[in-house]
């Protein structure tokens, strides 16, 4: 019998989702009332922030996390993030033009059980 995944391999598993594309994997790590707030104009659902990333991912292949000094206090995980990648394609939110994207190196994630 498979012991449950704790916070910390949650979240890692999550990331390495992203960063393969595996975006039904990555959804279901994510709570159905799931926001995503910070990086945004405005904070996003679950449905908007796996849409934002599908898109990064399609006009940025390369796009990686870099996921290191994970922690966790309580039910809440943090992380620093250095992310990288070359936009190689237009998508239909990012034109061809060179873009700078705005992350916190720094990502604070609560997981529930």
């Amino acid at each position: 019998m498979n012991s449950p995944m704790s916070n910390t391999e949650t979240v890692q598993a999550f990331m390495q989702a992203l960063e393969a594309r595996d975006f039904a994997a990555a959804s279901s790590y994510l709570a159905d009332d799931f926001i995503f707030s910070g990086a945004t104009p405005k904070p996003l659902n679950k449905g908007q922030f796996m849409t934002v990333m599908k898109e990064l991912k399609d006009g940025i292949p390369d796009l990686t996390f870099h996921l290191q000094d994970v922690h966790q206090r309580d039910s809440t995980v943090t992380a620093t993030m250095q992310i990288t990648g070359t936009q190689t394609r237009k998508t239909s939110s990012m034109d061809s033009k060179r873009h700078t994207l705005l992350f916190p190196r720094h990502w604070r994630m609560n997981v529930l059980h």
